[in-house]
């Protein structure tokens, strides 16, 4: 339970509202991938009408779909990894630096070696931008290494 909680919601709830954000942005980010392209495909501008909408919602949808289930996927993993630091060592941030490593290189892991350190150089990024953006974290991270 989060602090201060007896009853409520529990630590993989709270996971669950960022990973559905997770899903949403690459569901988000992949439509636009694909549909700002194709309205700029010479193909698809000579259609008019079904044609053209068809074509532009299959490349819209289809691109979609694609970013979302990555997306979904990486933070499940960052946030399972995350709650299982932080019930084996203190609760920090630095968990969560960790956690990004390790799931970007599960993540990049069936691929070999070399993808599963880009990927765990990958997730230790995102996890940083993060850290850095969260001004609760920043402040914590001020007062783990004491600075002003």
């Amino acid at each position: 339970m989060p602090e201060g909680n007896e009853h409520g919601k529990g630590k993989f709830e709270f996971a669950l509202g960022h990973i559905g954000w997770a899903v949403g942005g690459g569901f988000f980010t992949g439509c636009a991938r694909g549909f700002i392209p194709e309205l700029f495909n010479p193909d698809t501008r000579q259609l008019s009408g079904k044609p053209w909408m068809t074509r532009v919602v299959n490349a819209t949808v289809k691109h979609g779909s694609g970013y979302a289930q990555p997306a979904g996927t990486a933070v499940f993993l960052y946030s399972v990894i995350e709650i299982g630091l932080k019930s084996l060592r203190a609760e920090d941030d630095l968990n969560s630096l960790a956690a990004g490593a390790c799931a970007g290189a599960i993540y990049r892991s069936p691929h070999g070696f070399k993808p599963a350190g880009q990927g765990a150089l990958a997730g230790l990024l995102l996890a940083t931008c993060w850290a850095i953006i969260n001004p609760d974290s920043r402040q914590r991270f001020r007062e783990m290494f004491n600075i002003a």
